[in-house]
């Protein structure tokens, strides 16, 4: 049994671009490989992971952030993959999307969020348009939809072949209703719905 802490691959993010971002209380685990690296990746929203979204945080968000992303991204918290060989996790990173970058495809790391603030740059400007901006920034505020993904990826002792998907991340956040799994490797292609009474993928 193979323990990991999240999933990715370009394929994997081309069939998850569909889902809404705004919708909360659902996950996407994808696991592909190439060769005899593996890449496992979840992805779910801000709110579902630590209780609020947005870009600005207070110190008692981000400090819970903190704890809670450490949390999931030890080995095992999000799943654990059956596979049939050896594999031992060699990088582990977060990163967050913003629904208003890219059509919500857009990555940023963590500590370099635009705060939004431009008012050095707007002096020229008239005052209806320096209003429009400070709106704008307001509405960013609080409606700064995130989805947060954590991909892990592994050196296997040989080509893995997946056989079955443990999603633990039920236990970990109480607001999780569903997670979707999707298998893409050279030879498995294949798709399983997990919930709270369905927590096995099996392919």
């Amino acid at each position: 049994m193979l323990s990991l802490s999240s999933s990715s691959l370009g394929l994997a993010v081309l069939l998850l671009a569909g889902a809404d971002p705004h919708v909360h209380g659902q996950g996407n685990l994808s696991i592909s490989s190439d060769g005899s690296t593996l890449v496992a990746e979840f992805t779910t929203d801000q709110h579902t992971l630590f209780g609020f979204e947005g870009g600005h945080m207070t110190d008692t968000q981000r400090a819970r952030k903190e704890t809670v992303t450490a949390a999931l991204t030890a080995p095992g918290a999000l799943f654990r993959v059956g596979t049939s060989v050896t594999c031992e996790v060699s990088t582990t990173g977060v990163e967050e999307v913003s629904a208003h970058d890219n059509g919500g495809l857009g990555h940023h790391d963590e500590g370099h969020h635009d705060d939004g603030h431009h008012d050095d740059h707007d002096h020229d400007h008239d005052h209806d348009e320096h209003d429009h901006a400070e709106h704008h920034d307001d509405h960013e505020d609080h409606d700064d939809h995130r989805d947060v993904t954590i991909r892990s990826v592994f050196n296997c002792s040989g080509q893995p072949a997946i056989e079955s998907v443990d999603v633990t991340a039920f236990d970990q956040l109480s607001d999780l209703e569903t997670v979707n799994v999707i298998v893409l490797t050279d030879d498995q292609q294949a798709e399983e719905k997990t919930d709270r009474n369905q927590r096995t993928a099996r392919f």
